[in-house]
C-alpha cells in the first residue's frame, strides 16, 4: 500500500506518533522483525491489519533515511544520544494553513509539487 493513503485525522496521527515514540524507546536501531511485531500488534488492535506491511516499511525507511544537519547527514537509527519528543499542546486557531503549506512545500522535498493542504485542516 501507499503510506499517503493512510487515514488522516487525529487518531491515525496519534497512532503514527506512537510508533515513533516506541521506536525511540527501543533505541531507534530496531530490527525489521521487531518493527513488524510492534506494528502488527498495534494495527491488529485497531482492525488495520491491511496496513501492517505498509507501516512497517514506512517506519523502517524513516529510521534509515539520511537526514541533513548542517553539512553532514545522520539517521535516526544511528543516533547514540537523543531526547524522545516531549508532548506539547497549543491552539492553532489563526494559522494560515495555505501559507504554512506553501512554506513547507518550498523548504522540503526539494520543492516537489504535491496536492496542497486543505484550508481548514490542521492537526
Amino acid at each position: 500500500g501507499d503510506i499517503h493513503r493512510f487515514p488522516r485525522g487525529p487518531n491515525p496521527g496519534t497512532f503514527l506518533h506512537g510508533l515513533l515514540e516506541w521506536a525511540g524507546e527501543e533505541g531507534f536501531n530496531v530490527t525489521h522483525e521487531a518493527i513488524e511485531k510492534s506494528v502488527g500488534a498495534r494495527c491488529n488492535r485497531r482492525n488495520w491489519e491491511g496496513w501492517i506491511v505498509t507501516l512497517s516499511g514506512w517506519l523502517q525507511h524513516l529510521l534509515q533515511t539520511p537526514l541533513p544537519l548542517h553539512n553532514e547527514r545522520f539517521t535516526l537509527s544511528g543516533l547514540q544520544q537523543y531526547q524522545i519528543e516531549m508532548e506539547f499542546w497549543f491552539a492553532s486557531h489563526t494559522v494560515d494553513v495555505l501559507a504554512l503549506d506553501k512554506l513547507v512545500c518550498q523548504h522540503t522535498h526539494g520543492g516537489v509539487s504535491r496536492v496542497a493542504a486543505e484550508p481548514l485542516l490542521l492537526n
